[in-house]
C-alpha cells in the first residue's frame, strides 16, 4: 500500500493530521520571537569616567589606574584594555566566554568600579559601566559626501 493510498482510504485521519499541523503552525506563529534585529550580548563592558580639565597623564594616574586595580581582582575576565585621553578614561573589559555565570562577573565588575572612592574631586559623576550589545550600535549609518558649488550671479 502506498503512502497516498493509505491517506486516501483514511481521509478522516488525513484531515485530523492536517488540522493539527495548521494549529501547530498558528501556535508557533503567535509565540515565536520575531525580531528583525535581535539584541545580542557580546560579553563585553565599557567603563567610562569623565575627568574634566585633566591631561591624559593625569587621567591615567588618578582615574584609569585606580579603576584597573579594582577590576584586576575580579575573576572571570579574559582581558581588558584602557585608554586615557584628555578629560576621559575608557576601559574595555572582555569577559571570559568559558565562565559559568556571566551575570555574576558583570555584577562583580560593577561592584569593583563602585569601590573606587579615591577619584579626584573634579570627577563629579561616578564611572559609567555599559554592557556592549547590538542594541548599543546603530542599525544603519548614512554618510553623505559631496562637493558644494556656488555660482554668483550678479552685476559687477
Amino acid at each position: 500500500m502506498s503512502f497516498f493510498r493509505f491517506f486516501a482510504e483514511r481521509h478522516l485521519l488525513a484531515y485530523v493530521i492536517t488540522l493539527l499541523i495548521i494549529l501547530l503552525g498558528i501556535s508557533s506563529l503567535l509565540t515565536i520571537k520575531r525580531d528583525a534585529f535581535p539584541s545580542v550580548e557580546f560579553g563585553e563592558l565599557l567603563v567610562t569616567t569623565v575627568y574634566p580639565g585633566a591631561s591624559p597623564e593625569d587621567v591615567e594616574l588618578m582615574v584609569t589606574n585606580e579603576i584597573e586595580k579594582e577590576i584586576k581582582e575580579v575573576t572571570g575576565i579574559k582581558r581588558f584594555m584602557s585608554w586615557s585621553m584628555e578629560n576621559v578614561s575608557s576601559i574595555h573589559v572582555v569577559i571570559d566566554p568559558d565562565v559559568e555565570d556571566e551575570d555574576k562577573v558583570i555584577r562583580e565588575i560593577r561592584e569593583a568600579v563602585s569601590r573606587v572612592t579615591n577619584l579626584p574631586e573634579e570627577v563629579t559623576e561616578s564611572p559609567l559601566v555599559t554592557e556592549l550589545s547590538t542594541s548599543s550600535f546603530p542599525v544603519i549609518e548614512v554618510g553623505l559626501a559631496g562637493e558644494l558649488k556656488c555660482h554668483w550671479r550678479g552685476q559687477r
